[in-house]
């Protein structure tokens, strides 16, 4: 596409000058003293409404190749921009799905982990408590000391989930509407008032009981801003 734009600006010129000397003629006014003063102003007011009327009309016929022009530059970037977004969007909801089958990996393994780590400790505890009835006490040491390091390990926190550097997970929720007719009318506007119930979700980390909404727990992506 190639832009050009052609105006022709002899009509603008001459609208101001008229403009100016129109203008100029309120100075003759100071003060309104008499009927005909009076009907000079109105006209004067008239003649200056019909030249605004004017300009208008001529700031609109310029302005029409503009608006034409940025409405044809919108359409060749709506189609690229919409495929950017969508693309985008799909990969996000991608990793999130990823991320929270990793996240539920983790958990599973951790569980197993506690429960084996708890398992492996009641069996020390009996071994430690036999070697005290035995008065074997470098065998009960030993086996309290392996018993801290069980200890250590169960408050190990379990590893992140990867991600993008510079992105946080932060919780968040999203309001499905289940029965619209069973919310309180403090949260309807024309439709359920959704900022409102999420200020409910954030604030009762979701455990808010709202007749006809369900809060389900998400995880939104928050870029930091220089390290923050």
């Amino acid at each position: 596409m190639r832009a050009e734009l052609n105006f022709d600006l002899s009509k603008l010129g001459k609208q101001h000058k008229e403009v100016i000397i129109l203008s100029q003629q309120v100075n003759q006014f100071p003060q309104i003293t008499s009927q005909e003063e009076y009907s000079k102003c109105n006209e004067i007011m008239t003649a200056l409404k019909e030249k605004e009327k004017q300009l208008r009309k001529t700031e609109k016929e310029l302005l029409a190749p503009v608006n034409e022009l940025h409405r044809r530059i919108k359409d060749m970037f709506r189609k690229p921009l919409e495929l950017i977004t969508s693309a985008y969007s799909i990969l996000q909801e991608r990793r999130a799905e990823w991320r929270r089958k990793e996240q539920l990996r983790i958990m599973e393994e951790e569980r197993k982990k506690r429960e084996e780590i708890q398992k492996r400790k009641e069996a020390l505890e009996k071994e430690r408590q036999k070697a005290l009835k035995e008065q074997n006490v470098l065998q009960a040491e030993l086996i309290e000391e392996e018993q801290t390091q069980l200890e250590k390990i169960v408050e190990e926190k379990p590893k992140p989930v990867l991600r993008e550097e510079g992105v946080v997970i932060r919780k968040d929720y999203e309001v499905i509407v289940k029965d619209i007719n069973a919310i309180p009318r403090e949260y309807l506007i024309c439709k359920p008032n959704l900022t409102a119930l999420k200020a409910i979700a954030r604030a009762t980390e979701g455990k808010a009981k709202i007749p006809g909404v369900e809060f389900r727990e998400k995880e939104i992506e928050v870029r930091k801003v220089n390290g923050r």
